[in-house]
């Protein structure tokens, strides 16, 4: 049977996963960073995707972290201030958002230009 106490904590899991899906980000973005800034030919959207590797490696390196230091502490430990990390992690996560979505609202008016009005 199960031999689960009281103490255990029910975000660990959370935090499992959470580290997991870091991991694969900072892999993913890193790939995709070397090949469009070393491998490809310089232009705009090599450009705009390393940008947004950027920031995605940036917002696994804060937010992701932050989350995982969050879920997986003791539920009884008082060290870390919950509130303030929950808010710096939002606050992370929305101008992350924000940022990129700004970048592929770029990337997307830069092709309908080359597509639309390719002489320009």
């Amino acid at each position: 049977g199960n031999n689960i106490t009281s103490t255990t904590n029910p975000r660990l899991v959370a935090g499992v996963v959470v580290m997991l899906f870091l991991i694969l980000s900072l892999l993913g973005n890193s790939v995709v960073f070397y090949v469009y800034r070393f491998r490809f030919k310089p232009s705009v959207f090599s450009f705009y995707v390393t940008v947004l590797a950027s920031l995605n490696i940036t917002t696994a390196l804060t937010t992701m972290i932050i989350d995982i230091i969050i879920k997986m502490r003791p539920l009884d430990e008082n060290v870390v201030d919950l509130p303030s990390m929950c808010k710096i992690v939002h606050f992370q996560a929305y101008s992350m958002s924000l940022i990129s979505g700004s970048v592929l609202t770029l990337i997307a008016y830069h092709r309908y230009i080359k597509i639309c009005h390719p002489l320009q």
